[in-house]
């Protein structure tokens, strides 16, 4: 089992509201934001009679999302009057991700 976590990089913007003045730095890929991941797994492995390797399976399960689930560029630089009635919202679902390998390994 692990847990991962991140907090977002200071210059990490999921979006841009329109008449605010730009950043100086600013990107909105994904994997600069909030993120936290849960996974867990576990493998096992064995020598088959007979064989000179070993044969292992793998299974793991992993969960990633965004800790906000909602995230809304920044207007604290706004004037309450420039603000816009509508703020952007953007909504990054959870990744739910499954694997199972096998294996066969021999030493040379």
């Amino acid at each position: 089992m692990r847990y991962y976590f991140q907090t977002r990089a200071n210059f990490f913007q999921p979006g841009l509201v329109q008449g605010a003045p730009l950043p100086e730095f600013a990107s909105s890929d994904i994997r600069l934001g909030d993120l936290r991941t849960l996974t867990i797994g576990g493998s096992y492995g064995f020598h088959p009679a007979g064989g000179p390797g070993e044969l292992t399976i793998r299974a793991e399960y992993i969960r990633q999302w965004d800790e906000s689930t909602h995230a809304r560029a920044d207007t604290e630089e706004f004037e309450p009057e420039d603000e816009p009635s509508e703020p952007s919202i953007l909504f990054y679902p959870a990744i739910d991700i499954g694997s199972l390998v096998v294996g066969y390994s021999v030493p040379f």
